[in-house]
């Protein structure tokens, strides 16, 4: 399944010299909920959350099917709430969640969200 994970130049260069996106480096949790990767299926920041529309970086990965859970389900088990975020944007039905890292084997490309892409050369 091919999902984008966006996020911030500074969090990039974190996830590029550990060579992997890890759930537990997540700054998009509280204490009470499960460290996870947020994906979407939608490679527009617009349809994250408005607090992630500051996320310049997106990476386009390719994970396995049964590696990721589709996020309305995943809320509802941990006691997420505003699940469609409404006024605050985003779509959630685009979105998915993985408790796994992924590896930059699976990453597919990295772009700047002005479409630049900054990864492989």
């Amino acid at each position: 399944m091919l999902l984008y994970h966006f996020t911030d130049p500074v969090h990039w260069d974190q996830i590029f010299h550990a060579g992997r996106l890890d759930p537990e480096a997540s700054n998009w949790t509280d204490d009470d909920t499960p460290k996870v990767l947020h994906l979407s299926r939608s490679e527009h920041v617009g349809t994250l959350p408005a607090t992630h529309w500051g996320c310049v970086v997106r990476l386009l990965v390719d994970v396995d099917d049964d590696s990721v859970t589709n996020w309305i389900p995943w809320a509802s088990a941990h006691g997420v709430s505003g699940l469609n975020y409404g006024g605050n944007g985003g779509d959630s039905r685009e979105w998915w969640v993985s408790a796994a890292p992924i590896p930059s084997e699976r990453w597919i490309e990295v772009a700047r969200c002005e479409w630049l892409r900054i990864w492989p050369e």
